[in-house]
């Protein structure tokens, strides 16, 4: 499979680098870094991707999005062989990205859900449902809703009922799929993902990206990515035009976010070239800047 994700820099002359190495070509998976992802190296990206000949790719939603924005951009197509899938994870996706994906890989999309701290939790069937790995993660949430995770094959150190700060609910009935694991029916971010307004009340982010989604089906392809970033009462909103981007598009998303938000908050929208990624390797789609 490929894998676009941060690659990091490895040593050849350790024993560790050369391990690494080795398990990397017995599992015939190929690295793509997600920061050196551009117009300049997609060719040869597709280039490897056609050579291997991979049955399923993985990698930051973000990455994928980039991948099939740039192969779309420079009419390349992949050669010879069908994805299967198409994983994405790390980040929130959204409707129109699942679709634009699976249109130029030409195959289907799946989410992942899970974190840096506890591994993978759950991960999207056929039918659409997010089924929770109970045979590695048992989890189980308060009142508010807030999760406890405890991991269940984690030899080196354990979390045991470990408040991840994501909320979660759960539904009642089993997928149609067949599966009898149980189903995630919402997540809510952590609470960086929630606007702090003037007055004291908090707004979770999901607001507004709503807000620029619908903008982008309104005016078809107007916004390829988009960043929002709270910095007191302001909120930039870094957008990276699509094909179908007019003026209108600024005007409409300062009106419509402003009808989203409670108390006196400037919105400032800020079109850019690119929008940097963190040195993790992921694209939030909101940031709060104490």
């Amino acid at each position: 499979h490929a894998l676009i994700w941060k690659v990091k820099k490895k040593n050849k002359k350790t024993l560790r680098g050369f391990i690494k190495r080795i398990e990397t070509k017995l599992l015939g998976r190929l690295l793509l870094n997600v920061f050196e992802l551009n117009d300049s190296s997609i060719f040869d990206y597709v280039e490897q991707l056609n050579k291997l000949k991979p049955k399923y790719i993985r990698g930051y939603k973000s990455g994928v999005h980039e991948l099939a924005r740039l192969m779309d951009k420079h009419n390349l197509s992949l050669k010879g062989f069908d994805l299967t899938l198409a994983i994405v994870t790390a980040e929130t996706l959204e409707e129109f990205e699942r679709e634009y994906i699976e249109k130029i890989l030409k195959c289907k999309v799946a989410n992942e859900y899970g974190s840096d701290e506890a591994g993978l939790f759950s991960l999207e069937c056929p039918e659409g449902s997010m089924h929770l790995n109970e045979e590695s993660v048992h989890i189980y949430t308060d009142d508010q809703n807030y999760s406890y995770v405890t991991e269940l094959h984690n030899n080196a150190m354990p979390l045991l009922n470990y408040r991840n700060e994501d909320r979660v609910t759960f539904r009642k009935d089993l997928c149609s799929c067949g599966r009898s694991l149980k189903v995630i029916n919402s997540i809510q971010g952590r609470i960086t993902d929630f606007i702090a307004c003037p007055g004291g009340e908090r707004i979770h982010s999901y607001i507004i990206i709503a807000g620029l989604t619908e903008i982008n089906s309104l005016i078809n392809n107007s916004i390829s990515k988009f960043r929002v970033t709270q910095k007191g009462t302001d909120i930039f909103i870094e957008i990276i035009p699509g094909i179908g981007y007019c003026e209108d598009v600024k005007t409409e998303v300062k009106n419509r976010i402003t009808s989203k938000l409670i108390g006196n908050m400037n919105i400032k929208v800020l079109i850019v070239d690119t929008i940097p990624r963190e040195k993790s390797g992921k694209l939030r789609s909101f940031r709060r800047i104490a």
